[in-house]
Order: structure tokens, then sequence, then C-alpha cells
């Protein structure tokens, strides 16, 4: 028996995903807003305040969050996929 493909009463694909996607979307919403607020509150905060950790640049910084955006995309696409096959 395989526990990841039991049924749950009352569960779905599409209230887990929207679940998901809601909480992906309010973090990220927040995220945003505040470092909105925080610049214009103390626009130094991110350049005095905050360390530059060794070894990372901007380019290696930016391609990271970037990975992490494709990829959380690329995951919810291959949910939706499976879910339109299934």
């Amino acid at each position: 028996m395989n526990p990841l493909r039991t049924n749950v009463p009352g569960e779905t694909w599409k209230t887990f995903l929207q679940v998901v996607l809601g909480v992906w979307l309010a973090v990220w919403f927040y995220a945003a807003v505040h470092n909105q607020y925080l610049i214009r509150i103390e626009p130094e905060h991110f350049t005095v305040w905050h360390y530059k950790m060794p070894l990372i640049t901007q380019t290696i910084q930016i391609t990271a969050y970037l990975s992490g955006a494709v990829f959380s995309l690329i995951l919810i696409g291959w949910t939706w996929q499976r879910r339109a096959l299934a």
C-alpha cells in the first residue's frame, strides 16, 4: 500500500493546489510590500545593516532567486499537467 496514493475524503488536488498557491502568493506579497516599506523608512537598510555574505556576488544571488522562481513555476505546471491527465 502506497500512502501517497490513498484517497482522503474531502481532499482533492484542486483544494490542495488552491491552498499551496494561496500561501505562496500571500508570502510573496508580504515580502514585496515589507521590502518597499523598509526602503521608504530606512533607505540604507539593505546596504549598511546587512553584511555582505562571503563568496556571494550579486549575479549568484540573482541566479539563486530566479532559479527558485522558475522551479516553483515548473512544479506548479507539472502538478496541473498531472491533474489534467488524471
